[in-house]
């Protein structure tokens, strides 16, 4: 199966989800998420808001944004993606391809010295730590150009295939969350 064929299938998997599948499983996410980072310590949190059919993390966002953790949320430029730091809902509008993403007010996150977890949506995930997402290449190039980073990729079980198609440009995630297990890469 081409890459073309892998996003079509695993789009409309998770698309036929029933919105309390969704639900359930977000919060079970969220949950799985909580006791990650209980165990592992991270300065700040790179996030993504929920476009459509993805899993939801904004009950988890809305607990690092109340305990004050460093948030912070993707804005497309271009061909980059910028994360910018948010601390309320009201610090978004809707922008490229209908995503909400933070205001041009709000300040760009700064990566030095920190330990940082990027919570990665997708559309397909395997067991290698590989993930396909909708075809654009944001995640790709944003983690070529900064290493260090804990990569985690958020998914539902549904979008977990025994491999994914991949080429030279994609780039391993560490973990695969998902609202089952965790899912650690595998060589």
């Amino acid at each position: 199966m081409n890459k073309k064929q892998q996003r079509a299938l695993y789009s409309r998997l998770r698309n036929e989800m029933s919105d309390m599948q969704r639900t359930k499983g977000s919060e079970k996410i969220c949950a799985r998420l909580k006791k990650l980072f209980c165990e592992y310590q991270v300065d700040a949190y790179l996030a993504f808001y929920p476009l459509g059919s993805e899993v939801s993390l904004v009950s988890f966002m809305e607990e690092l944004m109340a305990e004050g953790k460093e948030l912070a949320l993707p804005k497309v430029k271009g061909d980059d993606m910028i994360f910018y730091k948010v601390c309320s809902w009201e610090q978004l509008e809707e922008g490229c391809f209908h995503v909400m993403e933070p205001v041009d007010s709000c300040e760009e996150f700064a990566f030095a010295d920190k330990k940082i977890a990027v919570l990665t949506p997708g559309l397909v995930f395997d067991t290698r730590g590989y993930r396909m997402g909708y075809g654009k290449g944001y995640y790709d190039r944003f983690f070529a150009r900064h290493s260090g980073l804990w990569k985690i990729g958020i998914g539902f079980e549904e979008q977990i295939a025994s491999r994914v198609e991949t080429d030279e440009l994609d780039i391993e995630l560490d973990l695969v969350v998902t609202p089952n297990r965790i899912i650690k890469k595998s060589n």
